[in-house]
């Protein structure tokens, strides 16, 4: 779901996220015109971009994990980046197709980069368990630790 339509056009997503203010502010009582990104953190609630940033994440965690479903079987490509601490799982952002600015919101170029990100920012404990992972991420974003 908010993969693959939460990559659509601004012009369309724009309502989603306004909707989404104003949901905030009714619910912390505060004035309309307040500014929201406190009032996120204060709720501990992800802004829409935060949402899309972790299941794309989620997503990429399964493909990490080979738990992927089979049709994504083959649409990402591990590489092994060394450093003197530890070895990263990471995926290849590589790709010999040319696209437009619309062709890097797909899953196959988003995800891997969303995927490195998190990866070589060393935050997160790995683990194999999906839910974990979820949740944790979760708790960075909302405690400001990882910056998407």
């Amino acid at each position: 779901g908010l993969c693959v339509w939460g990559q659509a056009n601004k012009l369309y997503t724009e309502k989603i996220h306004l909707t989404q203010k104003r949901a905030i502010r009714l619910l912390a009582g505060e004035h309309f015109r307040s500014h929201t990104s406190p009032l996120f953190s204060k709720l501990k609630i992800l802004s829409l971009d935060e949402l899309k940033f972790v299941e794309i994440a989620t997503l990429m965690h399964s493909a990490d994990t080979d738990t992927l479903p089979s049709a994504f079987e083959n649409h990402f490509k591990k590489v092994e980046s060394r450093t003197r601490q530890s070895t990263l799982n990471l995926f290849s952002e590589n790709f010999k197709t040319k696209t437009n600015s619309q062709g890097q919101k797909m899953l196959k170029f988003l995800g891997p980069r969303v995927w490195n990100k998190i990866r070589r920012c060393k935050l997160l404990p790995q683990t194999r368990s999906k839910l974990l992972f979820h949740k944790k991420l979760k708790e960075f974003i909302i405690k400001k630790q990882l910056i998407i």
